[in-house]
C-alpha cells in the first residue's frame, strides 16, 4: 500500500503482483483486477457505497467459485458469510486532505449521522455518492489463517475446496485499490489508473 500527497491531498493506491505470471495465483489477480475495475465502474452521482460494497462480495465470491476455492453459489456465499472470511474489510472510504477522509457517514450538511448498515455495520463509506468527491475501489480477496481456522471449524467448512485453500494461503492474498472521482457531469474518471498510464 501507498500512500502519495499531491497539494496537500490524499491518495492511496496498492497493487498486488506475482512473480510467477504463469501461475494460479497470477490468474487470480488478473481476475481480481477485472472485478476491480467493474466495481469502480458502478461509482455515480447519488450511489450507495452500501450497495457497491454488497455487489463486491458476490463479485469476491464469484472469484472464488471460478478458482474452485468455494463449492457453492455466490449467493449463498454471501448470505452464509463465507465471503467475509476472505474479505474482512470495506470496499472503500473518501479521500481528501487525510488518507480516511471525514463525512463519509453523514446524512446531510447539518451534521446528521446515517444509520450504520445492519449487514455491514463497520463500513467506513454510507453517504450517498456526490460530484467532485474522491472514493477509494480496493476490493480484497484474503487466505488469513485465523480466518480460515475458524471457517475450517464451522458448520460450512464442507463448502470449502480446503486443498486448493492450501495452494493459497503462502501467497496471503491480493488487493487492488484505484481512487475515482464522479464530476458534475456524471462522468466517472479513475484518477489511479490515468495516472499510471501517463507514467507509462
Amino acid at each position: 500500500m501507498r500512500e502519495w500527497r499531491v497539494y496537500g491531498y490524499a491518495s492511496d493506491i496498492t497493487r498486488t503482483y506475482a512473480y510467477d505470471p504463469g501461475c494460479d495465483f497470477a490468474a487470480m489477480i488478473e481476475a481480481m483486477d477485472k472485478t476491480q475495475l467493474a466495481l469502480c465502474a458502478e461509482g455515480g452521482i447519488g450511489k450507495s457505497p452500501v450497495d457497491i460494497h454488497a455487489l463486491s462480495a458476490y463479485k469476491i465470491a464469484e472469484v472464488l467459485i471460478e478458482f474452485d476455492v468455494l463449492q457453492l453459489s455466490a449467493e449463498e456465499a454471501v448470505a452464509k458469510d463465507i465471503a467475509g472470511s476472505f474479505y474482512p474489510h470495506g470496499l472503500g472510504h473518501h479521500l481528501g486532505c487525510n488518507v480516511h477522509d471525514k463525512g463519509s457517514q453523514l446524512a446531510n450538511a447539518q451534521g446528521a449521522i446515517l444509520p450504520r448498515s445492519e449487514k455491514y455495520p463497520k463500513l467506513r463509506s454510507g453517504a450517498k455518492m456526490v460530484a467532485n468527491q474522491i472514493h477509494t475501489v480496493e476490493p480484497g480477496l484474503y487466505f488469513i489463517p485465523v480466518l480460515l481456522d475458524k471457517l475450517k471449524s464451522g458448520k460450512h467448512a464442507k463448502a470449502i475446496n480446503w486443498s486448493r485453500i492450501d495452494e493459497f494461503v503462502p501467497y496471503g492474498g491480493i488487493r487492488i485499490e484505484d481512487n475515482i472521482v464522479v464530476h458534475v457531469d456524471s462522468t466517472l474518471e479513475n484518477l489511479t489508473r490515468d495516472a499510471f498510464r501517463r507514467i507509462n
